[in-house]
C-alpha cells in the first residue's frame, strides 16, 4: 500500500492497522477521527507527512514509533495526551507544535527525535521519563505549566545542544 484515503464516519485507528507498512508514504483521514490505536502507523518508514484532523484527541502508545521519514505532523488542539513512544524512533521529526489542550505526555513519547524547539503548553500536568531523551537537536524549551508531575527521570537526557530552559522544572510529588 502506498496511499490510501479512510472513509468519512470512521472514528478510531484499530491498533496495527498500518503497522510496518513500509511503502505508505500518504495517507488522509476523515474529519470523524477521534483516537488513533497503538501502533497504528508504527514502522510505516517512507510516512513523510500525515494532517491529523481536528476531532482528534489521543494519540496512543506507539501509534508513530519508528515512522523514520515524518518529518511534519500537525498535532490538533483538542489532542489531550499523547501516549508512550507514539513518535519514538522518528528521526526526522524536526519540528512540532503541542497541543493547546494537551495534558499528558506519556514516556518516551518524543524519544529520539530531532526536534529542535519545544513549548510545554499551560494545560499540560503530566510528563513521562524519557519523554524527550536523545533528542540531540533539542535547543530550547519553555514550560508553560506550572503544575506537571514530572514522573521517573531523563526528561531531557542525552539532548546535548539544550542551552536554553524556561519555567516551571519539577513537582513535589
Amino acid at each position: 500500500i502506498k496511499s490510501i484515503s479512510l472513509p468519512e464516519g470512521l472514528t478510531y485507528i484499530s491498533g496495527g492497522l498500518f503497522l510496518a507498512c513500509q511503502n505508505l508514504t500518504d495517507i488522509t483521514l476523515p474529519q470523524s477521527i477521534t483516537e488513533i490505536g497503538e501502533s497504528a502507523f508504527g514502522g510505516c518508514g517512507k510516512l513523510e507527512k500525515i494532517e491529523l484532523p481536528d476531532s482528534i484527541t489521543a494519540i496512543h502508545t506507539n501509534a508513530f514509533q519508528n515512522c523514520a521519514s515524518l518529518s511534519d505532523i500537525n498535532l490538533p488542539d483538542d489532542i489531550q495526551s499523547i501516549g508512550y513512544g507514539a513518535f519514538f524512533g522518528c528521526a526526522k521529526l524536526e519540528n512540532i507544535t503541542l497541543p493547546k489542550h494537551l495534558k499528558k505526555i506519556e514516556s518516551q513519547a518524543f524519544k529520539g527525535s530531532k526536534i529542535k524547539t519545544l513549548v510545554i503548553p499551560e494545560e499540560v500536568n503530566y510528563i513521562g521519563d524519557a519523554s524527550f531523551s536523545l533528542c540531540e537537536n533539542l535547543e530550547s524549551v519553555k514550560i508553560l505549566s506550572n503544575n506537571i508531575t514530572f514522573d521517573g527521570y531523563s526528561f531531557f537526557g542525552a539532548c546535548y545542544k539544550l542551552s536554553r530552559y524556561e519555567g516551571y522544572y519539577a513537582s513535589e510529588d
